[in-house]
């Protein structure tokens, strides 16, 4: 049997369904319970609401309605638009981690979702507050890249897929 990079080997029964077989010295993802699971998900949630209430509220009303006005209502409307944009991107993000994190990851990969989760979150607080707004889009962009980089190298996540298209196959 040859398997492949994440230790899978999938080929197409006599009956043309298929068949995953998980290599037995393939590495394996520590154990974690789903208590472990739960808390990693909570710990970046948290993470990114405290991270983006402390933005906001480090700035203040006051400081965002001058900034507003200085800039003028189309600017502002164009600023705020993008901002809309880039949180979809984030919620669709960290919503990817979240549906990773349910299976068990290490410390190290959830740390690093951790960090780059609260980059995007702190970077559109700022983009929302529009004060900064380089450094936010920095920050912003640098979470944002941070995690799809992320998303794209863990090996758990084709195994994953690779399970959740074939779950219907099997109940046929």
């Amino acid at each position: 049997m040859a398997f492949d990079s994440i230790g899978v080997f999938t080929r197409v029964g006599e009956d043309a369904r298929v068949q995953v077989v998980a290599n037995p010295n393939a590495p394996q993802a520590p154990a974690g319970g789903t208590s472990t699971r739960i808390a990693a998900r909570l710990a970046i949630v948290l993470a990114m609401g405290l991270t983006a209430a402390g933005t906001l509220l480090a700035v203040g009303p006051q400081r965002i309605s001058e900034t507003a006005a200085a800039l003028g209502p189309e600017l502002t409307r164009l600023f705020l638009a993008m901002a809309a944009i880039k949180g979809l991107a984030v919620i669709g993000l960290a919503w990817a981690v979240m549906w990773r994190l349910g299976e068990p990851a290490s410390i190290r990969g959830t740390t690093a979702y951790l960090v780059s989760c609260t980059a995007m979150a702190a970077g559109l607080a700022g983009m929302i507050t529009l004060n900064g707004m380089a450094v936010s889009a920095i920050v912003l962009h640098a979470g944002l890249v941070g995690t799809l980089v992320l998303l794209w190298r863990d090996q758990a996540i084709a195994a994953r897929l690779q399970r959740a298209l074939s779950f219907g196959r099997e109940h046929r």
